[in-house]
This record gives structure tokens, sequence and C-alpha cells, in this order.
């Protein structure tokens, strides 16, 4: 993942070519917080959505077991 700053700071560097071996990806996680391409919180949100959606279905689905 490349990060560049919006407005223009003397000269912009190239992108340089994909490596053989190594994936472009849109988003990454780090220390447990997923940043994208745009640096905003929506692929964050829903991630954490889903995880707690998940946890409360087996919780559920635990609780009903008995």
């Amino acid at each position: 993942m490349t990060f560049r700053a919006k407005g223009k700071r003397g000269s912009t560097a190239e992108v340089p070519a994909p490596c053989e071996g190594i994936a472009r990806v849109t988003t990454l996680t780090m220390l447990g917080v997923v940043i994208n391409e745009q640096l905003t919180a929506a692929d964050h949100a829903s991630s954490l959505l889903t995880t707690c959606s998940r946890l409360l279905y087996a919780l559920r689905v635990l609780r009903n077991h008995e």
C-alpha cells in the first residue's frame, strides 16, 4: 500500500512497478485497525460489526443449545 498526500508538495515520486511475489492490496490491518487506501474508518467499522455479529450468533447458539 502506498500513501501519498493529496496536495502537491514538491516533486512526486513515481509508483514503482509491481514486484514479483508481492501482491498489491487496498486494505491493511495494523494493530487490529483496518486501514484502507482512502484512510477512512468505513472498512474498520464494517470489520468490527461483522466480528460482533459472529460472536453474538455464536453466543446465541450456545445459549439455546443447553
